[in-house]
């Protein structure tokens, strides 16, 4: 059951992993805090 109205794929949030360098792996909600990342991590890519 959902609440308020909202269908399933407003519920579903995409998640995107980056790797900061070879043994740290991050998830984040959206692409606006990527770039923070880059600046501490300049290796940081992302894997999905």
């Amino acid at each position: 059951m959902l609440d308020s109205g909202k269908n399933l794929t407003d519920k579903i949030v995409r998640k995107i992993k980056i790797r900061l360098d070879h043994k740290t792996i991050i998830t984040l909600k959206d692409m606006t805090r990527f770039d923070y990342w880059k600046n501490l991590y300049p290796n940081a890519v992302i894997i999905s």
